[in-house]
């Protein structure tokens, strides 16, 4: 996988993540995410190892990005956890799909969203139990509807960054482990 691509890509969708999610939202509770839709993507064609990079750097920059509410506390950890754990479904079930095709972008981005919005969710529910908290009223049982509405947006997402990255397959320059013969030369 070519890095600088992915790297180049990645700050575009993180930008587009941060900056026109929260206008997309409908009452602002629950926010469509587009990093994720580029996360399956990249989960579906690139080796095992970029794959947890990819999903952590992208969990990564997900946390320092979102503060927690009014306050101005950043918690790394809940998008960071939760990116690799839908990698990991991701890549578990990549297999059996087609993966050149939007609809299998589309169909793994909504469980994988919502994966990522549990481990999230509970991690943050985990944080909130310390002393001190989250330093805002946290109520998971309503964390839980938000990440099941933001899933399903995602969805939505997943299509548009799918009619983008399709067609950009090639600057990514993914190896096709299913095209490659052992012990030959082509």
């Amino acid at each position: 996988m070519r890095w600088p691509a992915a790297f180049f890509v990645g700050w575009i969708i993180l930008g587009i993540d941060v900056g026109v999610a929260t206008s997309l939202s409908p009452g602002q509770r629950a926010l469509p995410s587009f990093a994720l839709p580029f996360l399956v993507f990249i989960a579906l064609h690139a080796p095992t190892i970029a794959v947890m990079w990819t999903a952590f750097l992208l969990g990564l920059f997900i946390d320092l990005t979102s503060p927690r509410a009014e306050s101005a506390a950043v918690v790394v950890g809940p998008h960071l956890l939760g990116f690799m754990a839908a990698a990991y479904l991701v890549l578990t079930v990549r297999g059996v799909m087609l993966r050149r095709r939007i609809v299998a972008l589309i169909v793994l981005s909504i469980p994988a969203a919502m994966l990522a919005g549990l481990v999230s969710v509970f991690v943050l529910t985990i944080r909130s139990m310390y002393p001190g908290g989250l330093g805002v009223e946290y109520s998971p049982l309503g964390e839980l509807w938000r990440m099941v509405l933001s899933s399903l947006l995602t969805g939505f997402s997943a299509a548009f960054v799918g009619f983008v990255m399709l067609p950009l397959h090639g600057i990514f320059h993914f190896h096709d482990s299913s095209r490659r013969m052992v012990g030959m030369r082509r």
